[in-house]
């Protein structure tokens, strides 16, 4: 490929003239900048072009990772049943987690990787209602920052389920492995957002951060991946329903400093009470807190993807 250019007068160190300079075709295709040197030759500087990659990640938790965001009581309003409801699909519409785009996928039970959309997570919760969860909406925040050509999510995780049944060798966990390999490519983090069931048992929450680190430790084994970077979300909750959730959110907060590759991600409640972030149930996050929780989760995972 033959260069050819024109110094002026007056816009270069260099005597006006024609220079000219070859360049091959690979050269061609790089991004690349051209300069005088000395002798009025070119010199050509290559800056490859930034290549997006792609990002994999394992959803995993109980029922607020699941979602139940927008669902409405069906029947008597103290025993009815969550639905979803036309309420549910509007906030699901408002938030644009109803449609899916060719950047942000989700595994089908055939194995073909398909638009992610809300509820993610019903074909693996199964047996209770789904509504909207954070998982698409953090997506969709990880995809903001354009580094990344194509996210893909792994939903594993059901509702009411405490930590004790997803250690290793439980059906929980042979799933959530099975989910993890399923994926097909290598995982670049774990969303762990679980805890609100051991915070109803004071034992359970004090011993919360131990076998977390036990539950972890096998897992990153087993997926193949000693080094499996983990992001914990700390679980929101009232003394009143989840008597020792302050306990679980301290173990959380002290697993994340002492386990290796480990991540946390809070809820900045900005002064106001808990409750506003949850449902009238008094557990259930909000389609507001979780679009928050996303908020909050993109740098982190950034971070930890990316190193950003």
């Amino acid at each position: 490929m033959r260069l050819r250019g024109k110094v002026a007068g007056g816009c270069s160190s260099f005597e006006p003239g024609n220079y000219s300079a070859s360049l091959s075709e690979e050269a061609a295709s790089e991004s690349s900048c051209l300069f005088f040197d000395e002798r009025k030759e070119f010199k050509v500087v290559f800056t490859p072009k930034e290549k997006k990659r792609e990002a994999t990640m394992l959803l995993a938790g109980q029922s607020n990772m699941a979602g139940r965001g927008g669902l409405e009581r069906v029947g008597n309003e103290a025993d009815g049943a969550w639905r979803w409801t036309a309420h549910t699909t509007a906030a699901g519409a408002r938030l644009g987690v109803l449609q899916g785009k060719t950047d942000l996928l989700m595994p089908e039970d055939n194995g073909q990787w398909v638009p992610a959309v809300e509820p993610m997570f019903s074909q693996v919760d199964l047996n209770k209602t789904c509504g909207i969860s954070p998982a698409v909406m953090m997506g969709r925040a990880l995809l903001k920052g354009r580094k990344l050509r194509k996210v893909r999510m792994v939903p594993y995780a059901v509702g009411a389920t405490a930590l004790s049944e997803w250690q290793k060798g439980g059906e929980l966990y042979k799933a959530l492995v099975a989910a993890g390999k399923g994926a097909g490519r290598p995982l670049d983090t774990l969303v762990w957002y679980q805890g609100e069931s051991d915070a109803l048992n004071e034992t359970d929450a004090n011993t919360y951060d131990k076998r977390l680190a036990r539950f972890l430790g096998d897992l990153r084994e087993d997926l193949g991946d000693p080094q499996l970077p983990v992001v914990l979300i700390s679980p929101l909750g009232v003394p009143e329903k989840l008597p020792y959730i302050a306990k679980v959110q301290k173990a959380i907060a002290r697993a994340a400093k002492d386990i290796p590759n480990c991540s946390l991600v809070t809820l900045d409640l900005k002064g106001r009470p808990v409750e506003d972030f949850l449902r009238v149930d008094k557990v259930h996050l909000t389609v507001a807190a979780q679009e928050l929780l996303a908020k909050a989760a993109a740098p982190v995972l950034r971070k930890v993807i990316l190193q950003d």
